[in-house]
């Protein structure tokens, strides 16, 4: 499902959803209120990947598709 987002830092009225969102608010909408807010100057809608990134990383001598790469450990 796509969100939109309020980016300013102030309260902007949404006249589509009929409510108010605060600043920096996430609101989950629907794909037909997505196309229609999508060409708005003041919201922005954002629409989460389907697959999630995958990257190659290093553990020990292999490599390994993660989606997230391990923490790495320091000494202090």
């Amino acid at each position: 499902m796509p969100y939109l987002v309020n980016p300013s830092g102030v309260r902007l009225a949404c006249y589509r959803l009929g409510r108010f969102l605060e600043a920096g608010e996430r609101v989950e909408i629907t794909e037909h209120d997505a196309v229609a807010l999508s060409d708005s100057t003041v919201f922005v809608v954002e629409r989460p990947s389907a697959a999630p990134k995958r990257e190659t990383v290093r553990r020990g001598s292999k490599r390994v598709e993660t989606t997230k790469a391990p923490k790495r450990e320091t000494r202090g």
